[in-house]
C-alpha cells in the first residue's frame, strides 16, 4: 500500500504540495489526475525518495522508499521514458538494473518478452520510438515482480495495441493483489483503466472516488466530473 501523510513541499515561497493524504490500496488501478502544476510530478518524485519532502511523509508499505534495501523487488516506477542511456541496448538497459537487485537474465528476458521487446533486445536504444520507450521503461518497473506499481504518462507514444497491453497489464496486476498507481492526463484512457481516482489541484486532494461514485456525483463521463471539480483549481505557475 502508498500512504501520504501531510506530504508537503516548498519551494521558497511557493507551495509545490500542500498537506496532501491519500491511501492507494492493494487490488485495485488508481489514477493519478490533476491540472499542470497541481504537484503531482512533485508528489511522486518524493513518494520515490527523488525530492526531499519539507514536511509530512510519503510512505510504500509502511516505508521510506530510501529505507527499501532492494527497491526493484518491492516498488516498480517510471517517471521519464527517456531513463535508458541511449548507446545501450534495451537488454543491457534492463540487465544493469537487474544485478542491481540480484535479478538474473532470465527474468531480463521475460520481461523483455512480456513488453513485446523480444525481437529488438540486442537494438539501442537511441533507435527506439517513444512507444518502444515506454515500453522499455515498463519492463524495468516489472523486472522484480514488485507489489507495487507507480507510473507517470505510462501510455504516452504508444500506438493502439500498446495502449491496450498496458491497459491489460495494469488490470492484470491489480487483479492479483498489487496496489497500482497511474498518473495520466488522457482522461479516456483513464476511465477505461482505473477503478479509483485521485484529483489533485493546488498541490491539494480535491476528490478521492471511485470512477462510478465520481461519474454519479459530477458528471456523465469521467472528464466531464472532472473539469467540474478542476475548473477553479488551475493556477499558472
Amino acid at each position: 500500500m502508498i500512504e501520504l501523510r501531510e506530504l508537503t513541499k516548498r519551494y521558497g515561497t511557493r507551495t509545490a504540495v500542500d498537506r496532501l493524504s491519500f491511501e492507494v490500496r492493494p487490488g485495485v488501478v488508481t489514477g493519478f489526475l490533476g491540472p499542470n502544476g497541481a504537484g503531482k510530478s512533485t508528489a511522486l518524485r518524493m513518494l520515490l525518495g527523488l525530492h526531499r519532502p519539507t514536511s509530512g511523509e510519503a510512505l510504500i508499505g509502511g516505508r521510506r522508499y530510501i529505507e527499501i534495501r532492494h527497491p526493484l523487488h518491492e516498488v516498480g516506477a517510471v517517471l521519464d521514458a527517456d531513463a535508458a542511456h541511449p548507446g545501450r541496448t534495451a537488454f543491457t538497459h534492463l540487465n544493469c538494473l537487474a544485478r542491481t537487485n540480484g535479478i538474473g537474465e532470465q527474468r531480463v528476458r521475460a520481461v523483455l518478452d512480456q513488453a513485446g521487446l523480444a525481437s529488438v533486445a540486442g537494438k539501442r536504444v537511441g533507435g527506439f520510438s517513444l512507444g518502444m520507450r515506454q515500453r522499455l521503461g515498463i519492463a524495468g518497473a516489472l523486472l522484480g515482480d514488485p507489489a507495487v506499481i507507480v507510473l507517470d504518462e505510462p501510455v504516452n507514444g504508444l500506438d493502439a495495441s500498446g495502449v491496450r497491453w498496458i491497459r491489460k497489464t495494469l488490470r492484470a496486476l491489480a487483479a492479483e493483489g498489487r496496489t497500482v498507481l497511474l498518473s495520466s492526463h488522457l482522461m479516456t484512457e483513464m476511465a477505461l483503466t482505473a477503478d479509483r481516482v485521485l484529483i489533485v489541484g493546488r498541490g491539494r486532494l480535491i476528490e478521492d472516488a471511485s470512477v462510478a461514485e465520481l461519474t454519479a456525483r459530477h458528471g456523465s463521463t469521467l472528464e466531464d466530473a472532472y473539469l467540474e471539480l478542476t475548473d477553479e483549481e488551475v493556477e499558472y505557475r
